[in-house]
């Protein structure tokens, strides 16, 4: 009866410390899954991958063209503003316009000159210089109408019978030669665009 009883005791004791062993166990799985240690945040970097220099050149041409196109652009719709002060006979604001069209002009030239180092092709580096030489072309009809436009300003100052239009007559007559030699140069570029990646990107082949 007592070898029973300690028997019993001894089995209790085995099946408490067994409980426990489980308890324990259980216990560090839950807590081990409740609070993970955090892996460490990773920053964006750049790639480190080699650009092929085709692609890299090709890149750059194309952000000078842009920049270029969008002084043209200003340009032109300076000079358009000139042009149309000059009919109000507003000869001040007209200086003004076609001033501010030379500016962004002289910068138009500046990027399509800095489009030609980036040339791969013999296309690519005569649209460089056809827009370069069509900025010119528009610089020197913008001088010319700068000039009939203080002409026509000192003229205004003078009565109706010393009004002597031959100056700004001239004047006039040089910045539409000018802007005709720049219409045709400008057609010419864009011929040559459409020969380049530029003009022949999203075509499908």
């Amino acid at each position: 009866m007592k070898f029973a009883r300690l028997l019993l005791l001894a089995l209790l004791i085995l099946a408490a410390m067994n409980a426990g062993c489980i308890g324990f166990i259980r216990d560090t799985y839950k807590t081990y899954m409740a609070t993970p240690v955090p892996s460490p945040t990773l920053m964006p970097t750049a790639t480190s991958t080699p650009i092929n220099r085709t692609i890299e050149w090709q890149y750059m041409y194309t952000e000078k063209f842009r920049s270029g196109i969008g002084h043209f652009n200003d340009a032109i719709r300076a000079f358009n503003a000139s042009r149309m002060a000059a009919d109000r006979s507003s000869w001040a604001n007209a200086t003004q316009e076609i001033g501010l069209a030379k500016i962004y002009m002289e910068q138009a030239r500046v990027d399509f000159l800095d489009m030609k180092p980036y040339g791969g092709t013999p296309e690519e580096i005569m649209m460089s210089e056809k827009w370069n030489e069509t900025a010119y072309f528009e610089i020197l009809a913008f001088d010319f109408a700068n000039f009939s436009y203080q002409e026509g300003a000192y003229q205004a100052t003078r009565s109706f019978a010393e009004q002597n239009p031959v100056r700004y007559n001239y004047y006039v007559d040089q910045a539409n030669v000018y802007l005709s030699i720049a219409r045709q140069s400008k057609a010419e570029a864009e011929e040559l665009e459409g020969r380049t990646f530029i003009g022949q990107q999203g075509q499908i082949l």
